[in-house]
């Protein structure tokens, strides 16, 4: 090579050689540097990606145990066993199953009004509504009660069960059972020893019946009242009559006579 017609030492040439290859290798280093660098920012950016994808607020929000889980109704829990047919005058069980955390006192009764109201199968041979009030105060963990005497008229009956507070909020209503009319009915009350809870009219009807009765034997209709007070006004008068028609009587009679002298002599002067 020439430069402006002058031969370039052979020095120089090796020298712009070597510092073309040089930059070569820098301008190589360069490019691999910064592709080596770019890839540790992608590869950080990846797990930042995926951190920043997962939400765990999303997977907790979705579990919610209390709308899942609601208490039982204590209805649900309080479950008779269907009674057995009972005789009349002769002690008899009822039982049930309670499994529900609360404790209270329980009222039992016994009732036919279901019975009377549907006609089971046609046997029922009760007119009126009759309801025995068993117990008031035996608790709802005991799980039976012993009826010492079935004093209810032949005819079918259900067990009734509420707490007797009545914060529990609980009324069941057994199976119907038949009670048989015994050898023995002594103990069997005519009529309803305890007025039913649920059946208001009858009671206010019965009562309405016994005032109109009572009304009808020991009072006087308007008619009798009316011809007693005439019959007495009357009987006065006339015992007035009898006292003073004598007096009367006698007082004229001496009159009478004065006036009429037949025969006697007549003073003229």
């Amino acid at each position: 090579m020439t430069l402006r017609g002058q031969p370039i030492p052979l020095f120089v040439l090796v020298a712009s050689v070597l510092a073309k290859h040089g930059e070569g290798d820098g301008a190589g280093d360069e490019d691999g540097s910064s592709s080596s660098s770019s890839v540790p920012a992608a590869a950080s950016s990846a797990p930042a990606s995926a951190t920043g994808g997962t939400t765990p607020t999303a997977t907790s929000s979705s579990v919610s145990p209390t709308s899942s889980a609601m208490a039982p109704s204590v209805n649900g829990t309080f479950i008779f066993v269907d009674p057995a047919n009972m005789t009349t005058c002769q002690p008899a069980t009822i039982k049930w199953s309670d499994t529900g955390s609360n404790v209270f006192a329980l009222t039992l009764e016994v009732s036919n009004e279901s019975a009377v109201d549907s006609a089971l199968d046609g046997e029922s041979n009760n007119t009126s509504v009759v309801s025995r009030v068993l117990t008031n105060s035996t608790l709802s963990t005991v799980g039976q009660f012993t009826w010492p005497d079935a004093d209810v008229p032949a005819g079918w009956y259900s067990a009734v069960a509420f707490d007797t507070a009545g914060t529990v909020g609980l009324h069941v209503q057994s199976a119907p059972f038949f009670v048989q009319a015994g050898q023995n009915t002594s103990c069997v009350v005519s009529t309803p020893a305890n007025s039913s809870s649920t059946s208001p009219n009858a009671s206010s009807s019965a009562s309405a019946d016994t005032s109109q009765n009572t009304g009808s034997t020991g009072g006087l209709s308007n008619g009798a009242l009316a011809g007693t007070i005439v019959a007495a006004v009357v009987g006065v008068v006339l015992l007035l009559i009898a006292f003073s028609a004598p007096h009367w009587w006698k007082r004229t009679l001496p009159f009478r006579a004065r006036n009429r002298r037949p025969g006697g002599p007549y003073n003229l002067f």
